[in-house]
């Protein structure tokens, strides 16, 4: 029961990530379209955007990679340590 529950909480969290970085994608575009800038600085909105999309798609590859380790299709390396929880 333990290992379906790790699978499935892996499973819906790179679904959150895949859905993130897309709609950013989308979100990245459309503003770059429109043209819209902020307020105050009145610089483009979209580079923020564009900014995130980096960190936002290590994440995703993060959360893939964890994904295939806990359905055992990915070893981790050897000497790797998982640090235990302090709670």
């Amino acid at each position: 029961l333990r290992r379906v529950l790790v699978v499935l909480s892996d499973a819906l969290m790179f679904g959150v990530w895949v859905l993130l970085v897309w709609r950013m994608g989308l979100a990245t575009i459309e503003y770059r379209h429109n043209a819209e800038v902020s307020f105050i600085l009145q610089m483009p909105v979209w580079w923020g955007y564009a900014a995130s999309m980096l960190p936002a798609t290590v994440g995703c590859i993060a959360y893939a990679w964890r994904l295939l380790e806990s359905l055992d299709l990915a070893a981790r390396p050897d000497g790797f340590v998982l640090a235990g929880g302090g709670h």
